[in-house]
């Protein structure tokens, strides 16, 4: 139990999840004959991989989150 806990833990995280997404759309752009999907799913993949790893983007959210619940 303690490991499947800690599996789907790690999935659960933005960078496997992208990993995954950008595995899928390889295997797409290789074995199939749905090459705009494919395209269009590395390009969505790559793209929120450059975005989550900004700093800008993590600002931003921590900020939103610091705004959502004010100073005790």
């Amino acid at each position: 139990m303690f490991l499947l806990e800690k599996f789907f833990g790690v999935l659960c995280m933005p960078m496997p999840i992208l990993s995954v997404l950008f595995i899928i759309g390889l295997s797409m752009l290789w074995f199939t004959k749905r090459q705009v999907m494919a395209k269009l799913t590395l390009t969505l993949t790559t793209l929120l991989l450059v975005f989550t790893s900004s700093g800008s983007m993590s600002s931003a959210a921590l900020a939103w989150f610091e705004n959502l619940y004010p100073p005790a």
